[in-house]
């Protein structure tokens, strides 16, 4: 009777695969498993809108993922190309893609990808593990060095319980991976990134003592401050002699190097100690030029420079062709004069040579006291301006200096221009001394308070 309807028997239907029967999604994944390009496009000409679908949920495993993890490197390129976007979506359970490939030891997909994408290596997983934490914790020595190089400025980020890649190496006694992160920071001169410290104060120092990584201890000794203390008032030196193992070696290194217990140290003012009392004429100068040079608008920074250059050159050029008669002035001393007119009889001849020279002699020293006053201002105002680091000051800084005082000792005596060579020196970090014998702990606290200050000041300008 169904016969007569139409109906076939089961042997007559046509041969439909069962792929096509599955949800598109389903299908899509199972192409990203697969690798399978072709699928994939295949599923675009079909719903052009599949990915956009994926893309609105917040947390889903998407097709980068599937590929990722199960080492398509063409896939996952090609995923990443048509939505950058998934390269930063979290599954459920808190993993991006490449966090996920990671996990599953496909490094070859995560070098591939990060040859193309650099900052993937800053996108931040479950508990704000980036990769450089991740693998800072495996321990792949060689996959850490690739990160870095891709992408230096990974090193400072930090964890929700502000761990850095350093802190995690400790935790887990990768000490081969502790030892390349150190030593990558030596390299791009980022020593401050080792006084950091975690939700519990702890620096990477007391971390490496508290496990008695003596290795790591001797590679931190002369980089960090070993008096430092953590949240429960504790010193390295404390940590070690608390340890159950009471290592006598750690000790007597942290000993020999100047670590001190907490007991022995004298109590450091807080930061709320420090603004209530009230400031210094000295404070108030080193603070107001941190805030003048960071509020300072780029283009009067621009003018300013181009105004210390000119400054510069022209007592540079002053130095190297005097004026008339400087030279003569430094030559004609009185004791000069007077051994030259020896046949001369006449003492009122005498004062009268004797007289000028005297003007003539300090009418030099005050024209070379001016102009290298000038020319140490122009210099400081392109230093204050320009980024301080070791590169420039030996690169251009020093030179110059030397350049000026070398000539300023071909134009007059060695004797006659000492005093010029010390004030230049001292000029030059009269602010630092300042800063190390007098205020050092009260400016440090306070720098820090006005770290953001600057957006503020152009908040409150504009």
């Amino acid at each position: 009777m169904l016969c007569c309807v139409g109906a076939q028997e089961g042997a007559s239907l046509p041969n439909v695969g069962f792929t096509h029967y599955l949800r598109k999604d389903q299908r899509l994944m199972k192409a990203a498993q697969e690798g399978d390009i072709d699928g994939f496009y295949s599923l675009i000409q079909e719903d052009s809108c599949i990915l956009e679908r994926i893309d609105q949920v917040p947390f889903v495993h998407t097709p980068l993922h599937v590929a990722a993890s199960a080492g398509h490197t063409h896939f996952a390129l090609e995923m990443m190309r048509l939505k950058p976007q998934f390269t930063r979506k979290q599954n459920k359970e808190g993993f991006s893609a490449l966090h996920l490939a990671l996990k599953h030891g496909k490094t070859q997909t995560v070098l591939s990808v990060l040859s193309a994408y650099r900052d993937i290596v800053r996108v931040k997983g479950r508990e704000g593990r980036t990769l450089l934490h991740c693998v800072a914790e495996i321990g792949n020595l060689d996959l850490l060095a690739e990160f870095l190089a891709a992408c230096p400025e990974s090193i400072i980020d930090l964890t929700n319980q502000k761990e850095t890649a350093l802190h995690i190496a400790a935790k887990n006694d990768k000490a081969g991976a502790l030892e390349v992160l150190l030593g990558w920071i030596q390299h791009v001169d980022m020593d401050e990134v080792l006084q950091w410290t975690d939700v519990e104060g702890n620096t990477v120092l007391h971390i490496a003592t508290a496990r008695n990584q003596f290795q790591v201890m001797r590679l931190l000794i002369k980089r960090v401050d070993l008096n430092a203390k953590n949240l429960e008032g504790l010193t390295a030196l404390d940590i070690s002699l608390q340890g159950p193992d009471n290592n006598t070696e750690m000790i007597n290194l942290l000993c020999r190097n100047g670590a001190l217990g907490a007991s022995s140290l004298r109590r450091v003012s807080s930061l709320a100690d420090s603004l209530r009392k009230e400031m210094s004429l000295t404070e108030k100068w080193i603070l107001r030029s941190y805030l003048a040079k960071c509020c300072m608008p780029n283009e009067k920074r621009n003018a300013l420079l181009v105004i210390a250059v000119l400054i510069a050159t022209a007592t540079f050029q002053a130095v190297l062709n005097p004026p008339a008669g400087i030279e003569k002035g430094y030559s004609e001393t009185p004791h000069n004069f007077k051994r030259n007119s020896a046949a001369t009889t006449s003492s009122a001849e005498e004062n009268a040579v004797s007289n000028f020279a005297f003007h003539s002699a300090a009418a030099c020293v005050s024209f070379l006291a001016f102009n290298t006053m000038a020319f140490l201002t122009s210099i400081s105002e392109i230093w204050f301006h320009l980024p301080q680091g070791l590169y420039f000051l030996i690169k251009l800084g020093l030179p110059l200096l030397l350049c000026y005082m070398l000539s300023l000792s071909l134009t007059a005596p060695v004797s006659s221009v000492t005093p010029f060579y010390v004030v230049l020196l001292f000029l030059s970090q009269v602010k630092a001394i300042v800063r190390v014998m007098f205020f050092k702990r009260t400016l440090e606290l306070k720098l820090s308070l006005l770290k953001h200050c600057p957006s503020l000041h152009r908040e409150m300008e504009s």
